[in-house]
């Protein structure tokens, strides 16, 4: 049994007019801003939870095609006293409707919620859809903490301050004001405030076309909101943090959500597999899953993908991030493959997410100009994953991820003028240093492992050497995130079946901890010619 979340700060004065779920005696309602232009922010949620008198309403976020982030409050019988919520399906009839920006349309998907998954002590609840929705962009997470002076967005389905039935999501801009571990705390400007119903709404950041989610409304003056003590002035408000790796590694394991950067999970549970081609040339799925509960990694008997896959000389695993499911290249909610054959034709297989794949996609001829492929990060900070490819000459071009199938990648641009030729490992990896968006772990010839930090816009900062003795490993393989601690890590493996875990710090100084032995992995890896 988690344990009650009486939560003290919900006994402060603050108390008095926070609470933005309410109990409502209409129908109700978002931000005291401004109305949000026709599918802006789609992946804004309105929740109508109860019916009749009681019905309540609040906000959420849409993390991937079938869960929803919302604040637990929303859902507590008495949010003053506990905010304990039970697992499993609502107490009370919840409806959420998802991307309609305008709610005297018809446009947007509603669903039931079938199941809740609550935070042990933070106000936050994981609300799963009794359908996917397929056709709305998700909210990607921050990887980025929120600065005290930075302006947040925040969008809501409350009241305003002179509507009580708002037919049209709001928006409003919010300064940081300060931010704690858990928190953060924002005022709204030119009048913006979290009124009634925003509750559970999304805070976010915007930059160069991207938007990450920052926090969750939990708590609010609601100063100029409609039906609030009318002395009362104050517009800032308190949202539970969503961008810290604990956070973060809580949503993945619970919503099987992916994040840029571990596009190994073919399994949908939250962790990340591997694959591994035999000398005969048959692909196995190697498990590699891990139990949070015990921090422990547990076997899983390996499976078979199929035979013939000697027949290509590079096979690649690519994001998890791309398309309209958060999944991978071709949409599929899992990661995905692209493999080359010896013609120089590349190949998409699409994941499934029950270890198998789609039958194979065209992506098209001439990549046989090409030394070496690696994909999976997102180098340019868009929440689709991208490709990067070495060349004979030396330099380094980058595929930026399009999330689209059949046509996967934009064209090449070069990001790496020469010199990559000197490197015979490559591995794009998620955040794994702190950085704007994915970065590059590469070996050099002599056995020199370095980092190339990613700055968010497509381009690598200058190499920072790791170490050196990583020469006496076959195969170097950013798996993500291992430990599901929300920081990427690595495996490598030895000529004579040896197999260590490089646990990630997230501080470029000292990246990876000392290696440690991985008995979960099986004895006979030197039977693998190609481990990714």
């Amino acid at each position: 049994m988690p344990p009650k979340r009486s939560r003290a700060a919900f006994t402060t004065a603050l108390l008095a007019t926070t609470l933005a779920a309410g109990l409502l005696t209409t129908p109700v309602h978002a931000v005291s801003g401004t109305p949000a232009a026709d599918n802006t922010y789609a992946f804004t949620a309105k929740l109508d939870i109860g019916e009749g008198d009681s019905k309540r309403a609040c906000s959420a976020a849409l993390l991937n095609s079938s869960w929803l982030l919302t604040a637990a409050s929303c859902f507590a019988d008495n949010p003053a006293a506990s905010l304990d919520v039970p697992a499993g399906v609502p107490a009370l009839r919840t409806i959420a409707t998802i991307g309609r920006t305008d709610l005297k349309t018809t446009t947007g998907q509603v669903r039931l919620v079938v199941d809740l998954r609550p935070h042990a002590d933070q106000d936050l609840v994981l609300a799963k859809l009794a359908s996917p929705v397929t056709d709305i962009t998700p909210v990607a997470l921050s990887v980025t903490a929120p600065v005290a002076g930075e302006e947040l967005r925040v969008a809501g389905h409350g009241r305003t301050k002179d509507e009580w039935v708002l037919p049209r999501l709001h928006t409003g801009t919010f300064t940081v004001d300060s931010v704690s571990g858990t928190e953060v705390a924002i005022t709204g400007k030119d009048g913006a405030a979290v009124c009634k119903g925003d509750t559970g709404g999304p805070a976010f950041r915007e930059a160069s076309g991207s938007v990450r989610l920052v926090g969750i409304n939990t708590r609010s003056w609601q100063g100029g909101c409609l039906g609030a003590d009318e002395a009362e002035t104050r517009t800032s408000a308190i949202g539970t943090r969503v961008d810290t790796p604990v956070l973060a590694a809580w949503i993945r394991v619970n919503a099987i959500l992916r994040a840029p950067g571990a596009p190994h999970d073919y399994t949908e549970t939250g962790s990340p597999d591997l694959l591994a081609r035999d000398s005969s040339g048959q692909l196995w799925l190697e498990d590699t899953r891990y139990d949070l509960l015990n921090k422990r990694f547990t076997g899983v008997p390996r499976r078979l993908i199929g035979p013939q896959w000697n027949s290509y000389n590079q096979i690649e695993a690519v994001g998890a991030v791309g398309g309209p499911a958060s999944g991978g290249f071709g949409g599929t909610g899992v990661g995905d493959l692209v493999a080359r054959d010896a013609s120089g034709v590349l190949w998409l297989y699409q994941g499934k997410g029950d270890g198998t794949f789609a039958t194979r996609t065209e992506i098209g001829p001439g990549w046989q100009i090409y030394q070496q492929l690696a994909g999976g990060g997102d180098l340019t900070g868009d929440g689709k994953a991208d490709l990067v490819a070495t060349d004979a000459a030396g330099a380094l071009w980058l595929y930026e991820g399009t999330g689209d199938d059949p046509a996967p990648f934009a064209p090449r641009r070069k990001i790496g003028l020469a010199g990559w030729q000197h490197l015979n490992q490559l591995n794009l990896t998620g955040n794994i240093a702190g950085s704007a968006a994915g970065d590059l772990v590469a070996r050099d010839t002599s056995g020199v492992l370095w980092l190339y930090q990613g700055k968010g816009d497509g381009t690598l900062s200058p190499p920072v050497e790791i170490g050196p003795g990583w020469n006496g490993y076959t195969h170097i393989t950013a798996i993500g995130d291992g430990n599901v601690d929300g920081k990427p890590d690595l495996y490598a493996f030895g000529p004579n079946a040896e197999t260590y875990f490089y646990e990630g710090t997230g501080d470029a100084s000292a990246l990876f901890r000392a290696r440690s032995a991985t008995p979960v992995l099986r004895d006979n890896w030197q039977t693998y010619n190609h481990v990714l």
